[in-house]
């Protein structure tokens, strides 16, 4: 029998895990822009503080403090924004280039703003934005809402160029198709389905989008890399 050999066997061992830390590193967005406290947390991961500039990678929970507001660019050109006492998490993302695009963010809590990119483009039934109520499904869209993790209020807002949009919003108990902006859905928690869509006035999603314009003010545009 051959002796023990430590080297070869931790070689091993870091192989094995080669996959996991692969995927716990996979960089799917980059943080654009930073009002008050923002942090991220990877699993099995401690929490770290987020500025611009720095990488979002897949599987990381995402936390505003009160008060903060964070952007966020990704690969696929897809913008998210973040409101004050939110939390989200990317679920799945692969490239729109990749054989099978996919995109699938959760929104736990808070108030959120998403301009979608190149995979909805592509393929949008492989995009999907889920709360604790309903989950949305786009094609080619810019959309804002927020939830209490029980009530959900999604809204769609005007499209960012000539393209007409809409999104779908569904559960168990019921679906909406929303294609006419300013008109949105409410959902009262997990058990009921959809409202039929109304003229709305989101106001979470109009002070987030004031926050934005001051933001932008503020701030010159990064230089791209």
């Amino acid at each position: 029998m051959r002796p023990f050999d430590l080297r070869s066997a931790l070689t091993a061992l870091a192989l094995c895990l080669l996959p996991l830390q692969c995927l716990a590193q996979t960089i799917v967005a980059d943080v654009e822009r930073v009002v008050g406290e923002v942090s991220a947390q990877a699993p099995d991961a401690d929490r770290r503080a987020l500025k611009a500039g720095d990488p979002v990678y897949l599987g990381d929970r995402l936390v505003t403090g009160s008060g903060a507001l964070f952007e966020i660019a990704f690969r696929d050109r897809t913008r998210l924004t973040i409101g004050s006492g939110s939390e989200m998490t990317v679920k799945q993302y692969s490239a729109p280039e990749s054989e099978q695009p996919s995109f699938l963010t959760e929104f736990t809590r808070g108030v959120f703003r998403v301009i979608t990119g190149l995979i909805a483009r592509k393929k949008p039934g492989a995009v999907r934005f889920v709360t604790p109520t309903a989950t949305i499904g786009i094609r080619g869209t810019h959309f804002g809402g927020e939830t209490d993790g029980v009530r959900a209020v999604i809204v769609l807002l005007e499209p960012q160029d000539e393209d007409r949009s809409a999104i779908e919003v569904s559960n168990a108990f019921g679906a909406v198709t929303i294609d006419e902006p300013g008109y949105g859905t409410e959902i009262p928690d997990a058990q009921s389905p959809p409202s039929p869509p109304r003229r709305m006035r989101l106001r979470a999603v109009d002070n987030l989008m004031r926050s934005l314009s001051t933001i932008q003010r503020m701030q010159p545009p990064r230089m791209p890399r």
